[in-house]
């Protein structure tokens, strides 16, 4: 019989080894290649001007467009942010 304290570590490090392997060789989660975000207001940090409503499209992580009125493309995600206003071009990544 094989003792108890002597398994136990040697099964935790095999389980932490099969968890740690799985986290390694998961795909990153997917982005949406292109977003369209709604919010009730933007304001332009460069000019201060304020649009109402606002819409912003966004590919990959860039942005594409902005406006009120902007064509919405099929594959694009929406979010919509309802009453919130937003700042974008305050930092770059």
């Amino acid at each position: 019989m094989i003792p108890m304290r002597k398994t136990v570590p040697t099964i935790s490090f095999a389980v932490l080894g099969l968890v740690m392997a799985a986290a390694l060789t998961a795909e990153p989660p997917k982005v949406p290649h292109l977003r369209l975000i709604k919010a009730a207001r933007l304001i332009d940090v460069n000019t201060g001007a304020t649009i109402s409503p606002a819409q912003v499209l966004v590919e990959v992580d860039r942005i594409k467009a902005v406006g009120s009125n902007l064509t919405i493309p099929k594959k694009a995600q929406v979010m919509d942010l309802e009453n919130e206003t937003r700042l974008f071009g305050l930092h770059s990544a």
